[in-house]
């Protein structure tokens, strides 16, 4: 009986241990499986984020290309085609004022944008070979390019510029000077429709690249980087929680808190994404808004070129005299323009002639003329100790401008050198910003020259067609819009541009410089940028709501989605505590059943619905010769027969038959 008892226990302790063994089994296959599809989601997750930053990269990439061709087409419209025109494409431009200009032009504007590279204008010969025009590069720096210079490694994309006259992006590229996105623009000639010149900004390739990461692959990469970290770091708490026997408490959150997890990073790039896209549209209508607001300042300063001033400059080159008279009924209309402070006519006076120029004009009316200057406290004195005296002969409107009648301008730096510019190029030219003589301290004004030259002697020149801009009330007067604050400012060749005048007041709050949009000016040998700002009224019309409210909707979606898992834990975490219970239930029952049939003295064997072995008690080992390892799986009656003790035949297996009908048979 004790040896049973012993046997009994053996078995026991076995069953336990592959009860355990198949669960241990049941853990790893669940923590390979776990992995597995660990692996496939980080997989999915990647493929998409690399999809994702494509797709970004290309729309960014186009945006960009956009705006730098909108860019260059500012550029473009401030370029004065006369000095264009006037290029020969050879070296004898080196000389030439027009050349001259334009490339001083170029650089300052090149200075205000310091992401560009290169400024320059290309031609075509009537043999097709493409020439350099200019360029922004100083003479005497290794990447200037002579004029005449061929562009052997000419890229398709700029032949096809110069066929279609189509403005495009093109790049990258890569000459001689580097890799480079080259946004080009054809200059025509609006008269003849002739093709002038191709204007080409470059842009480093190097530095593209970095935009388009910063902008669109690094979110982007970041996104898929925080889900790809949460995926794993939650996998890898999973599977510990799984195969540790008795994991800490706060592991049973570990789904939620994933939940949460992702939720906020999805939350995270959705409001990127919604606000980023936000963004760039009201972006795309600020800009349209700025360049209509900004083209009318640009059309101010072109009205006052080509038609003002150049009119009053044509009116005294067709007259041998022009009197008192004639000049006030000429610049009745013109005195009309408030930007305007005065018009005037400068003559050139060389100091031989200055006694007499004095008399002749005293002669005329002109009571006490004299041509004087300031002395260093500000007083008037007689003008001497120059060659050539630039006095102001005639001036409108009179009544506000009479006192500065005989004033020599040329007795001033400033104004001797604008001066002396227009005469030796020329062409119109003005004074460097700076305070005017009648204006409140903080108001800036340029004197322009346009000179006027002898018909019969072209290199003489006989007087300057003057005109007073009041800077001050151009950003006020050219326009008015509560939508826009504009800021104009002047650029130079080797500095950061300076600002001159602003449209709000000294009292208001500077607007906000996130959302501006410039344009250059190229007016009078001077580079002028009028930039636009967005307005206080504007930011209302037009707020971001975007980037808010896909957090809000992404909070509110990560809440609902985190509250269903957690029922659907809870609930699954009840079940499974059922099913182990009624397991463990069903187990100690078991336990019981087969520490009864070992305990007693009859043989007992336990059999499948198929007469296949599952268990035998120690009486039926003794009695059958065979063990439970050895007897499992094996036909019941290859353990078990029974012999009839008269006949000593094998007798049916009662087992058979009881299976057969599924009933209860007595044997004997």
């Amino acid at each position: 009986m004790h040896q049973a008892k012993n046997s009994a226990t053996s078995q026991n302790a076995t069953w336990k241990h592959a009860r355990r063994h198949t669960y241990g089994l049941g853990k790893l296959l669940l923590v390979v499986i776990r992995y597995r599809l660990t692996v496939a989601i980080g997989t999915l997750i990647l493929l998409v984020g690399i999809c994702l930053t494509l797709w970004m990269a290309a729309r960014t990439d186009r945006l960009m290309r956009d705006e730098m061709l909108r860019q260059a087409c500012l550029v473009a419209e401030a370029i004065n085609l006369d000095l264009v025109q006037a290029l020969t494409g050879t070296e004898a431009d080196l000389e030439s004022p027009e050349f001259l200009r334009l490339k001083d032009q170029f650089a300052c504007v090149r200075s205000a944008n310091p992401g560009y590279r290169f400024i320059y204008l290309m031609g075509r010969k009537t043999d097709g070979t493409v020439i350099f025009l200019n360029d922004d590069e100083p003479l005497d720096v290794e990447d200037f390019t002579p004029p005449g210079t061929r562009y052997e490694e000419v890229p398709e994309g700029y032949l096809r510029v110069f066929d279609t006259r189509v403005s495009a992006i093109v790049g990258p590229v890569t000459d001689r000077w580097g890799t480079f996105i080259t946004a080009l623009v054809p200059l025509i000639d609006p008269h003849s429709r002739d093709l002038v010149a191709i204007l080409g900004i470059d842009i480093i390739v190097r530095d593209w690249i970095w935009d388009l990461c910063t902008q669109a692959a690094l979110p982007v990469g970041l996104f898929t980087l925080a889900l790809l970290l949460v995926l794993t770091i939650g996998s890898w708490l999973l599977a510990w929680r799984s195969c540790s026997e008795g994991p800490p408490p706060w592991t049973q959150h570990l789904e939620p808190a994933l939940t949460i997890a992702i939720g906020l990073v999805l939350t995270i790039f959705a409001t990127w994404f919604a606000h980023e896209t936000e963004s760039r549209n009201r972006s795309q209508s600020f800009r349209n808004l700025a360049d209509s607001r900004t083209a009318a300042v640009e059309d101010t300063f072109r009205d006052l070129r080509y038609v003002e001033l150049e009119g009053l400059a044509k009116f005294y080159e067709g007259s041998a005299e022009v009197t008192e008279r004639e000049y006030r009924h000429y610049t009745e209309y013109l005195s009309q323009n408030p930007l305007i402070q005065a018009w005037g006519w400068i003559p050139v006076v060389p100091a031989s002639e200055k006694d007499r120029f004095e008399q002749t004009a005293r002669a005329a009316g002109m009571d006490d003329f004299g041509i004087w200057q300031r002395n260093a406290t500000g007083s008037r004195m007689p003008a001497a100790g120059r060659e050539v005296y630039y006095p102001v002969f005639q001036v409108a409107p009179l009544t506000s401008n009479q006192q500065d009648i005989g004033f020599d301008l040329g007795s001033e730096p400033v104004n001797r050198e604008a001066i002396a510019e227009a005469i030796r190029t020329g062409m119109t030219s003005a004074t460097y910003p700076a305070v005017l003589i009648k204006e409140n301290l903080n108001q800036h004004g340029m004197l322009i020259f346009r000179p006027v030259f002898d018909k019969l002697q072209p290199q003489n020149p006989q007087g300057l067609a003057l005109a007073v801009l009041r800077l001050s009330d151009v950003l006020t007067t050219a326009y008015y819009d509560p939508l826009i604050a504009l800021e104009l400012l002047i650029a130079y060749s080797d500095g950061t541009p300076e600002s001159l005048i602003v449209s709000w007041s000294s009292a208001d709050t500077p607007p906000p410089s996130q959302l501006k949009a410039s344009r250059p000016i190229m007016a009078f040998g001077k580079t002028l940028i009028v930039t636009a700002y967005a307005g206080p009224d504007f930011l209302r019309l037009h707020p971001t709501r975007a980037g808010p409210l896909a957090t809000l909707i992404g909070l509110l979606l990560t809440a609902a989605v985190t509250i269903v898992v957690s029922v659907l834990l809870r609930r699954h975490r009840g079940l499974e505590e059922m099913v182990r219970q009624r397991t463990s239930d069903l187990r100690s029952s078991e336990e019981h059943l087969a520490a009864t049939l070992r305990s007693i003295g009859d043989g007992v064997i336990t059999c499948d619905r198929a007469g296949r072995i599952s268990s035998l008690n120690t009486v039926a080992e003794c009695l059958t010769g065979w063990t439970t390892t050895e007897a499992t799986n094996h036909p019941i009656e290859e353990i078990f027969r029974i012999i009839n003790a008269q006949t000593r035949q094998v007798a049916v297996n009662p087992v058979e038959c009881a299976l057969r009908v599924n009933a209860v048979l007595k044997v004997g």
